[in-house]
């Protein structure tokens, strides 16, 4: 049986989910969208992590992917299901976290699950039901504009009970650690909120990494969680410490340890680490193509030939190709711009692919979602862990390639330095 199906929101939240997976050394596949019906699954196989794109989709739409999804783990025989979504946590009445999660407890006849969408690693963290990035409430962050899914609200009850039709109860750390030491009391509390309410959710406290072991062992019996990419493996550790039969499979024999790197950056993210990462990318020297707004909306075929000009002159080097930051306030015309640069982009990987590169990094959520579908792999193999939630992806139609992909927020300045040079032995000779 499947320990673990993980449903994710988009692709580079179903890779950090699968990067945590991979240094548990759990058996681990991502797959590309809802599977198939012809589906082969590989026996030695306990986590199976599938990708959608819902995370900026309207309601019905999200629900009506998730349902598949949950049907697939559901035929397969999956012990327990997770519902992945990242710390940009949509906080309007219109989000879909809060319709998929009622749609999931209705469909499995869960009582309650959790919200957690913390990940201390990456200074994601929640306090008192409170969701801080970086030490300041999330609210109070740049992610407050977030053109997608704007964040103006902090605290997890609210927020999610402005799309949910039930409610939402907070957890504290020193509540849940009384709970592990008296069961009974536990037990008492779980009991009163279930006769007093149809469904519930459980916001819980995890702002330190070793929060995570408390939350597995407290709740390990529940059928249904939601969250970050942080809690699926401390749930794993828990499910697999009676495991004595266990083998890790090794991947890393499929990757490409190039002596010279081919290939480079797509980057669609406005985000500001992203922004930085552009730039100390473009200051060490490697070429560079910046997407013009005005250029795209006059001729996206123009900006197409420019772009394979543009990788034909630079396969042998590392490069970039970027999205220019749109200044433009009109959502309409925000969102036209957003959808041109994610079909330039997705062309991009698929021309620079096509022309034989072996590293390619990807930067932003939507964007990746773009480009790995374009790509149209059905499952990848996890490889090294770059960083905290970012693996190296071998896609299994293009096993010479790897691939990483980020969420836009996520990462150092010199991120996509490190990560071409990582996935190619430590070698920086492409420039």
């Amino acid at each position: 049986m499947i320990k673990i199906g993980i449903i994710a929101d988009d692709f580079t939240g179903a890779g950090d989910a699968a990067s945590f997976l991979k240094l548990e050394n759990a058996n681990c596949i991502l797959v590309n969208g809802v599977p198939k019906e012809d589906f082969k699954l590989d026996n030695n196989m306990d986590v199976v992590v599938i990708a959608l794109k819902t995370r900026s989709v309207s309601k019905e739409e999200a629900i009506s992917e998730v349902n598949q999804a949950y049907d697939f783990l559901n035929k397969i025989g999956t012990r327990m299901i997770y519902f992945k979504y990242g710390s940009t946590f949509d906080s309007t009445a219109d989000g879909n976290i809060g319709p998929v999660l009622d749609h999931l407890l209705e469909k499995m006849n869960v009582k309650y699950t959790l919200l957690s969408p913390a990940l201390p690693i990456n200074n994601r963290k929640v306090e008192d039901g409170i969701l801080y990035v970086d030490g300041l409430p999330i609210d109070q962050t740049h992610m407050r504009f977030h053109p997608l899914n704007p964040m103006d609200e902090s605290d997890l009850k609210i927020l999610l009970e402005r799309q949910s039709k039930y409610k939402v109860f907070k957890l504290t750390i020193s509540q849940m650690e009384n709970f592990l030491s008296d069961v009974e009391s536990f037990d008492k509390y779980i009991n009163e909120k279930s006769e007093e309410n149809e469904k519930f959710y459980l916001a819980v406290d995890y702002f330190k990494e070793e929060h995570g072991k408390i939350i597995a062992e407290l709740f390990g019996d529940l059928k249904l969680f939601s969250g970050s990419s942080a809690l699926p493996a401390w749930l794993y550790k828990t499910l697999a410490q009676s495991r004595k039969d266990f083998v890790p499979v090794d991947y890393s024999t499929n990757e490409d340890k190039s002596t010279t790197i081919r290939g480079g950056v797509l980057a669609g993210s406005l985000s500001q680490a992203t922004q930085s990462q552009i730039a100390t990318f473009i200051n060490k020297g490697y070429a560079s193509y910046s997407i013009q707004v005005r250029e795209l909306l006059n001729s996206i075929d123009t900006v197409k030939k420019e772009i394979m000009y543009f990788i034909d002159e630079n396969l042998d080097n590392v490069f970039i190709i970027y999205s220019e930051k749109n200044k433009d306030d009109n959502p309409e015309i925000h969102n036209k711009v957003g959808a041109l640069v994610e079909e330039v982009l997705s062309f991009a990987g698929e021309y620079s692919i096509d022309k034989g590169i072996n590293s390619l990094v990807v930067a932003g959520g939507e964007t990746s979602g773009a480009v790995v579908k374009n790509m149209n792999p059905n499952t990848f193999y996890i490889g090294e862990v770059i960083s905290p939630g970012v693996p190296v992806l071998i896609p299994n139609n293009y096993q010479n390639l790897q691939v990483v992909l980020k969420s836009g927020n996520f990462g150092e300045a010199n991120f996509f330095v490190e990560a071409l040079e990582k996935m190619n032995g430590g070698n920086d000779s492409g420039r």
